[in-house]
């Protein structure tokens, strides 16, 4: 399978299923055209990971699988509200501050990515996340930056 896509996703269960397809779909990301990676506060893997084996990792899928085996040609880079990836790094936890730290994360990562990959098109979004409802998915809001 060769995908020309991928959506570098937080793990966070709130963004997957139905709300992944809705993230992808506002990068123009097409079904069945793009790989995940997940990781808790995915921007942090270039910026400031968790650990520091956590970027060299992410870096081996993206090389090795995403990129030789799959031709991938834009990178999604996904941070959402109340993320608890960037809330371990001590992030502040009200809301126009942290999405001022996330979306310096994104920025930052998309930045050092596209340096080292200048022929991929890296598309940050921020994703707003609704109040959880008692079965199934929150809804959740996406803005391109």
């Amino acid at each position: 399978m060769h995908c020309t896509s991928l959506l570098v996703n937080c793990m966070d269960s709130r963004l997957q299923g139905d709300n992944q397809t809705k993230i992808a779909g506002a990068l123009g990301l097409e079904p069945g055209d793009f790989d995940v990676l997940n990781y808790a506060g995915p921007s942090l893997w270039m910026a400031d990971p968790h650990e520091p084996s956590h970027e060299a990792a992410f870096r081996w899928q993206f090389e090795n699988v995403c990129l030789n085996a799959h031709s991938v040609k834009r990178v999604g880079l996904v941070g959402h509200a109340n993320c608890g990836g960037f809330a371990l790094k001590g992030a502040p936890q009200t809301v126009p501050e942290e999405k001022a730290v996330i979306v310096a994360s994104l920025q930052n990562a998309k930045a050092k990515l596209a340096k080292d990959y200048p022929q991929i098109e890296f598309i940050p979004a921020f994703v707003t996340i609704g109040s959880q409802p008692s079965k199934g998915l929150p809804e959740i809001s996406v803005e391109v930056l």
